[in-house]
């Protein structure tokens, strides 16, 4: 059993791999999901029991996070922006609004994290191209959906180029 001061430096460990995952540029996205997203603590704190790692509840949290994000917030065709922008490598222009940085900053991140084996390279990858769905427009069912079939047979439509 973990203590309340393991728990809060736990939390704060978390805080920093998202930190980390955003590049460093994403600490009022961070400081949102705290406020907006009141089961985030307790996500953590029950993935903390289960033995999982900072970096992977960081990355996992993001994960929900920025597709939620991308669901609930941007207009079709700023996802279509979006989209174009996460596949794109590089980019051709310039960030076409601030929270696509943020976005790319996490795929990119967490496809580093990925190629040094700190996180599972498979899980990088799905969590990554869940985002890239979000920003095609797909609804949570159909992100799942299209995750499943790629681990079985490989990928059906275009994918973020990294």
């Amino acid at each position: 059993m973990f203590g309340f001061g393991k728990e809060r430096q736990f939390l704060k460990d978390v805080e920093a791999s998202m930190s980390f995952l955003l590049g460093f540029d994403g600490d009022q996205f961070i400081s949102a999901i705290f406020k907006h997203y009141p089961n985030a603590k307790n996500f953590i704190t029950d993935e903390m029991k289960k033995g999982q790692p900072p970096n992977w509840i960081a990355g996992e949290l993001l994960r929900f996070t920025i597709a939620d994000q991308i669901t609930r917030s941007l207009s079709a065709e700023q996802r279509e922006q979006l989209a174009t922008f996460l596949a794109a490598n590089p980019p051709a222009e310039g960030v076409p609004f601030p929270f696509a940085k943020v976005c790319r900053n996490y795929a990119i991140m967490m496809l580093r994290e990925g190629e040094l084996k700190k996180l599972d390279p498979d899980w990088v990858k799905s969590s990554v191209q869940y985002v890239y769905f979000a920003a095609k427009g797909m609804s949570e069912n159909e992100r799942l959906s299209e995750l499943m079939v790629r681990a079985f047979t490989g990928p059906t439509t275009s994918q973020p180029k990294s």
